[in-house]
């Protein structure tokens, strides 16, 4: 199961200072280029879907992410991912299945992570500009403590945070 919260923030700097204070370590960073793809044309986490994502110069995995469970804005869903070595094909397969490729964005992350926890810092710049926060842990007390602990810094969003995306240019 994935336990994950997507917030936004206002001063990242706070949030790096806050986090090395309680031990998180910086992990990494990397660019991912994820294609969603679905049975309909609209991507809901309130509907299953599958992912491409590609890590650049990692990796490239598909990924089931079944519809999701909100229990007060942290979502709570299986997610299951296989690599794959040709992700062209891969989208072929999908859509010989009756999936639409609904979506694709592009961004970078940088994560920070203590034990079971991952606090990663999202900058998507594909298909348009948005930074967000995304917390992952091994149960909703884990994330929910965090955001506690968090106070002010950060505030949970929903869907509607990612409605930039939607937008024709």
């Amino acid at each position: 199961m994935e336990i994950e919260v997507k917030l936004k923030y206002k001063n990242k700097k706070e949030i790096l200072d806050w986090l090395k204070q309680n031990s998180f370590k910086l992990n990494g960073t990397k660019e991912i280029i994820d294609s969603y793809y679905g049975l309909s044309n609209e991507l809901s986490n309130k509907k299953s879907f599958y992912r491409i994502r590609i890590i650049t110069g990692l990796l490239t995995e598909l990924t089931l992410k079944d519809s999701f469970m909100d229990k007060g804005e942290v979502w709570i869903r299986r997610e299951i991912s296989i690599r794959i070595n040709n992700p062209e094909n891969m989208g072929i397969v999908l859509a010989s299945l009756g999936c639409k490729l609904i979506k694709e964005h592009s961004s970078s992350r940088e994560t920070w992570k203590k034990g079971k926890t991952k606090f990663e810092f999202i900058d998507f710049f594909k298909p348009a500009k948005l930074s967000l926060v995304e917390i992952e842990g091994p149960s909703k007390k884990n994330v929910s403590e965090l955001i506690s602990l968090l106070g002010n810094k950060v505030k949970i969003v929903g869907e509607e945070f990612f409605s930039v995306f939607d937008k024709k240019n």
